[in-house]
């Protein structure tokens, strides 16, 4: 998954609008600045949501050209993973459920990326599905 631009504006009320260049559509609020990074990424995953119920990638982020970046938490990447392993099989979120034996309620909320849920039940989930999750740790770009 990739880091997304973000744009930080003042506004008159003391407050910071966030926006992305390459997200429209989506946008957020952070009261101090140091509430930036986690109301950018609640802000894309609520719109990696949307794109994801219209069957759709989110687009590709362009060059960061020194403006900061955010990405999605792990455990976000990993329900979206689970999200287009589901779309790919062609298996219901009824039918995972029964798979998992858990109700509709707890697959809708392993599924969406602004929810908590423990790793290991997505990975679970994703297994039911004859899919690995596969995790790597990789040194950052200077």
């Amino acid at each position: 998954m990739e880091n997304y631009p973000i744009e930080q504006t003042s506004d008159d009320n003391g407050t910071i609008l966030i926006t992305f260049p390459d997200l429209p559509e989506a946008a957020a609020i952070a009261e101090k600045p140091e509430d930036v990074p986690a109301a950018a990424r609640a802000a894309l995953a609520a719109v990696a949501v949307q794109y994801l119920r219209r069957g759709l990638d989110l687009p590709a982020a362009r060059p960061a050209e020194g403006r900061p970046t955010v990405r999605l938490t792990a455990l976000a990447r990993a329900k979206l993973a689970l999200a287009r392993a589901l779309h790919e099989q062609a298996v219901t979120q009824a039918a995972l459920g029964a798979r998992l034996d858990i109700d509709a309620r707890q697959v809708r909320r392993l599924l969406d990326p602004t929810v908590s849920s423990r790793f290991e039940d997505v990975e679970r989930a994703l297994e039911a599905l004859d899919f690995d999750l596969i995790c790597e740790a990789r040194r950052k770009a200077a």
